[in-house]
This record gives structure tokens, C-alpha cells and sequence, in this order.
């Protein structure tokens, strides 16, 4: 066969690329509870579990923030306390998760976050002569 038959569709909006951070932390949480749950069915190793917590909460932790989950901040924080595999992200996340004023900044900047890529994107434009 000489013809190409594959079709990748580009979308602006699905299930697991959603520019809604509500929607896109909601996706992330089905998954991490159907991986918890398949470990759960299957008798998975702690080592496996630990992983899939540990990588939920370095991915995540600002997302669980700004969407104001706080039994899942607080199950993160618990969970992260003690931890030494921690990205420098999540560090700052767990700084920040106790202070609400800049919770609410961070979700005003995602909810933003087109304007301020524009705004930054003008600035950061170098005139061509």
C-alpha cells in the first residue's frame, strides 16, 4: 500500500489535554484512584504503591492546591512528609500548601495563564530593524 491511511487529529480540548486546570486535575485523580484501585485488586508490592503515590504527588501537588482538595493536601503532606525524592516543585508546593493568600494567587495565574503567556510573550519580543 503507498498511501499513507494514518489520521493524528489535533484538538484544542479533550479528556486527558484540557486546558480547564479543574478538568485536567479531575482527569489526573480518576487515574491515580484506578491505579490505586488495580494494586488494590491485584495485591500489588508496597514498593509499587509507594511509587504510584510518589509520582501522583510530585505531578500533582499544585494542582490538588489550586483546586482546593484539602483532604488530598493533607493526605499529600502527610504522605510527603519525611520523603527524600522530592522534585523542587513539589518542595515548593508543600511550602506553599499552608498559606492560603498565595494558594489564591497561584490559582488566579491558572486561570490567567493565556493572558500572562501573552503579556510576557509582547515583552519578551525583540524588534526587528
Amino acid at each position: 500500500m503507498e498511501e499513507t491511511t494514518a489520521v493524528y487529529r489535533v484538538l484544542k480540548e479533550s479528556v486527558s489535554h484540557s486546558v480547564d486546570y479543574r478538568k485536567y486535575y479531575l482527569f489526573a485523580k480518576g487515574v491515580y484512584k484506578i491505579q490505586k484501585d488495580y494494586c488494590r485488586f491485584y495485591k500489588c508490592a508496597d514498593s509499587i504503591k509507594d511509587k504510584i503515590d510518589l509520582q501522583y504527588y510530585n505531578a500533582f501537588l499544585p494542582y490538588i492546591l489550586i483546586n482546593d482538595d484539602y483532604e488530598e493536601a493533607q493526605a499529600a503532606r502527610e504522605y510527603l512528609k519525611g520523603k527524600k525524592s522530592l522534585s523542587i516543585k513539589t518542595k515548593i508546593s508543600l511550602l506553599i500548601s499552608k498559606n492560603k493568600f498565595i494558594i489564591s494567587l497561584l490559582r488566579f495565574m491558572y486561570k490567567y495563564k493565556k493572558i500572562f503567556k501573552f503579556l510576557f510573550r509582547i515583552n519578551n519580543r525583540k524588534q526587528v530593524l
